[in-house]
Formats: structure tokens, sequence, C-alpha cells
């Protein structure tokens, strides 16, 4: 039977109208046994205050990290853009026949085709759109990879030295939903609605909660360090759709953004952030029983290693030396494994569950141990390992959303499911950026005396009964595969 949608949305002028309303609204239960999140926007008393909405803000991404690029082709696809650079260039405009090459230098970069007859170094380039149909691509001419992408917003160009040479570092300067419906269309690529508009949600509030100090040249890089982000490339309709139907919209923790941490398949219980990364236990990051995950093809999986190879793998975690074995110690109250004990020549060393499937992934790729819900066991010069669910475990699951989607839940059930005791919020009109909106971050998780973008006293949501011991540990892992 397909459920109806539980979510309310109230619009308040002040937080003690807001405060007014979370305490006089009941929060309908839902026949699985948990509450979904009312929507509510808030408003900051703007008095005559000039404000800017969220959905206006930008987020900064360093684009093709990678592909570690020395030279670059900067193309204006449509639209047009405003060209300066320290001391040589003050709003020159570019257009469609437009075409800049950019090498990186020691401590600066060369740019041909702005000036007529030759090129010139500067330090630094900046690209900004005139108009919201302005799109630029960038295609690496020389790299590790030749790939090219086309992009929405502005684009800072600079040099550093990485490994000893001059790389570019590219910066898109993309408005923050172009940016979340361009995560969505990387990050889930399953076929419904409602587990796409949580995504969407998840991947805003990661952003606005990992930003980086205004200082810094960028927030994000494109690749699973962060959040895959690919620009315009398969940008999906579906994708864009979740963004702007979420417009603004991110899960709290008592008043501070969450860590919007998601992965691909539980393999049928969510894990608790502590057994995976090193950090407090976050009242929201429990793990849950996920009735819906056994629809996915990760619901079991084998793999096989040879045994060499595998034990050279995991020499390499600490000092771990030379390995002749493993034995697995301990696991958690799902199943999961949680401690390995590496028998070396020089004795036993214990790791973390997580130390040893990522010294195992990065040896045989990230679809052979896909997840620390696994048995192993020793068949002559292999190892044979079997398993259930796709990645850390920590979160969202992403084919749960998908089945829970399937069934009829909304996408405020669905985040309420895996993030217990939290609540969807709509983010008022920003009186600064999401670069000031992080620098205002205390690190404690709570909003600072500077944020003053959500009240201090958010009622967290009555199903979570966990004493709030979180830490601001961030784990910028991938959520899909590792």
């Amino acid at each position: 039977m397909t459920r109806g949608h539980l979510s309310t949305s109230s619009r308040v002028g002040s937080y003690a109208a807001l405060l007014a309303v979370l305490l006089h609204c009941a929060v309908p239960a839902s026949a699985v046994g948990f509450a979904s999140h009312r929507v509510y926007s808030i408003h900051h008393p703007s008095d005559n205050t000039t404000t800017r909405s969220t959905t206006d803000s930008h987020v900064r991404v360093r684009v093709l990290e990678s592909a570690s690029p020395v030279r670059v082709q900067i193309a204006v696809e449509s639209g047009s853009f405003t060209a300066e650079s320290p001391g040589d260039l003050q709003n020159v405009s570019l257009d469609r026949s437009t075409s800049l090459a950019v090498d990186a230098q020691q401590h600066n970069i060369r740019i041909e085709g702005l000036h007529d007859g030759g090129g010139f170094t500067t330090t630094s380039l900046r690209l900004d759109p005139v108009g919201i149909a302005s799109i630029f691509r960038i295609t690496v001419l020389v790299g590790d990879s030749k790939a090219s992408r086309a992009y929405r917003g502005g684009l800072t160009l600079r040099t550093q030295t990485e490994s000893g040479k001059p790389t570019l570092v590219l910066v898109n300067n993309v408005p923050l939903e172009e940016y979340v419906a361009a995560v969505v269309s990387s990050e889930y690529g399953l076929d419904d609605v409602e587990g796409t508009r949580a995504m969407a949600v998840l991947a805003r509030t990661y952003a606005l909660k990992t930003m980086a100090e205004p200082g810094a040249m960028y927030d994000h890089v494109d690749h699973e360090l962060s959040q895959v982000y690919r620009g315009l490339e398969g940008l999906s309709q579906a994708a864009r759709d979740a963004a702007m139907h979420t417009r603004g919209q991110v899960l709290l923790y008592r008043g501070g953004l969450i860590e919007a941490v998601y992965h691909a398949e539980s393999g049928g219980h969510t894990a608790d952030n502590e057994s995976v990364w090193n950090g407090r236990a976050m009242p929201y990051l429990r793990g849950v029983k996920d009735r819906f995950a056994n629809q996915s093809p990760y619901a079991s999986w084998e793999f096989v290693a040879d045994r060499r190879r595998l034990l050279k793998a995991l020499a390499t975690i600490g000092d771990s030396g030379n390995v002749n074995g493993f034995t697995i110690t301990e696991r958690t109250g799902d199943g999961r494994v949680s401690a390995v004990t590496l028998l070396t020549s020089s004795g036993e060393v214990t790791v973390t569950a997580n130390q040893f499937r990522l010294a195992v992934i990065r040896e045989f790729g990230a679809r052979s141990l896909r997840s620390t819900l696994f048995d192993a066991a020793r068949r002559g010069n292999t190892y044979r390992f079997a398993g259930s669910g796709f990645g850390h475990g920590v979160g969202l699951s992403q084919w749960g959303a998908h089945e829970m989607a399937r069934r009829g839940y909304s996408y405020d059930e669905i985040l309420a499911y895996y993030f217990r005791g939290t609540e969807l919020v709509r983010l008022p009109d920003l009186a600064a950026t999401p670069e000031v909106m992080a620098a205002t971050q205390s690190n404690t998780g709570q909003p600072s005396d500077r944020r003053v973008l959500i009240p201090d006293s958010l009622p967290a949501n009555t199903l979570s009964t966990n004493t709030d011991t979180s830490g601001d540990e961030k784990p910028r892992r991938r959520r899909i595969g590792w």
C-alpha cells in the first residue's frame, strides 16, 4: 500500500514562533516504528538587514585534481564570462569565440589566447559568469588523463607544487543547488523519486558541514574524499528535480549540521560510527536494523584473494612487518568485524576492521572486500571471503533508501529511519556565505555565538534517547565502495 507524505511545511516569522510550533506539533509515528520528520522553514528576523537566499550560495570545488593537470584548455560553451587577474586583466569579456590555454609554472600560470600577439604570466586567473546560462569547459591537455568536463558557475586558476612539479589548481565556484544536483547524479544512480530527494538533503548537508575555512583555496574536491562531482557530465533531470524540491533543506541534530554520511548497502544492519572510524559515538549515527536492504545486488557476495598477495598488502598497515596470516578477533553486536589480528614474524598486531579492509581494497580494488560484514577462510594458496553489504555501513544505505521509496515512503521518513533523533529543516535566508557559516560552526558541532542561521535550542526528535557525546569527527571517506 502506498503511504502518504507525512512532512509538514510551516513558515514562521521568528524563533519564538518556530519553537512554539515545534513544541505543540506532535510527530506522527509510522508503521515501522520510526517518526517522519516535519519540515520547518526557519526565518531569522532580518530587521533591515539585507540577506541572500541559501540557494544563491556557492561552494568551491577543486575539479580534475586526479588528472594532475599541467596544461588545460578553457572554452566558453554558452553565455559569457568576465576575466580578471592581478595586475593584468580587469573585467575582460569572454564569449563563445574565446579559447584559452593555461600552463602551470613555478608559482605562476601562463595564459595564451587573451592578449593579441602572445600570452602573459600571472599568479591567478578568475572567470565569473554573466548570467545563469553561462557554461565553460575544461579540457586537460597535459596531465595524467585527458579529461574534459563542462561546468556552471565561476572558475579560479592558480598553481601549486605537488611532488616537486607545478600543477594547476582549478576551483569551480558553483551554486550550491547546482552542486547538489551534480553530486546526486554521480552518487545515486537508482531510479526513484523519494530516495533521490533524501540523497539531495544529505549531499547538501554534507557540503555545508564540511566547508573549509574562508581563507582556504577550496572547500571540496570532486572525488571520493569529498563527494563525487562531475559538473554537467551525466547530470540527470531526476537529480535536478530532487535538488529543487528539497531546496535549502538540511539535517540537524540539536541545532548543528550532522555528518551526513552514506554508503551503498548495509548488509541488513547499519553500523555505529565509532565502530568504523576513530572518534566518539554520535547519537544520530547509531546502527539500525535495515529491513529494506535485502533487495540489492550486494546482499551477499564472495571474494577470493591470492594468499601471498593479500599478506603483502596487509604488511602495509602501520609497522606490521612480515605478515604470515590473520584471525578475526572481534565483532560488533550486528556481526560486523571490528578487529583483526595479524600474525607477524615479530608477534601479533591487532588492527581495526576498517584498516584491514582499506588495505585489501587498495590492492584488489573497491569491489573486493566490499564491507566489514564478512567471514574469511584459508583454502590452500587463497583466502575466501563471504560477506554482505557494500561500503562502510554508517548512515544511510542507498539501496535501503531505494527500497523504502519503492514501497511508498517519503524522503523525510527515509532520513528519519537512518538518522534517528535528527530534524529536517529548511535553512533561512543567509546573511553570509557558506564559507562564513562553516567558520562559525564550533568544534562541538553546535552553533557558536556568531552563528545566527539556526536557533540554539531546536529540540531533538524524541525517538533518540542517547546522551549527546558526539565530537566533531569528520569521516571524509567514500560512501560508496569504501
